[in-house]
């Protein structure tokens, strides 16, 4: 809930399957929060830098252009 209260962007980026599923309580705050951008990658991963790397440095350089 501390993210939504930022004057910042905020990205949450997570494997649909892994380390980083987001639970349903999660998901809600999330969603509530209008400054909160949540990408589901499709799949499973643990480590997403280094599994995704390139869809990970993509993502990063749309959440730049945002800021």
């Amino acid at each position: 809930e501390q993210l939504c209260s930022t004057d910042l962007p905020v990205w949450v980026v997570h494997a649909q399957k892994g380390d980083g599923r987001l639970t349903a309580h999660e998901r809600r705050v999330l969603d509530a929060c209008d400054r909160a951008t949540v990408v589901t990658l499709q799949g499973q991963a643990f480590l997403l830098p280094v599994e995704l790397p390139e869809q990970i440095a993509a993502l990063t350089m749309e959440a730049l252009a945002c800021v």
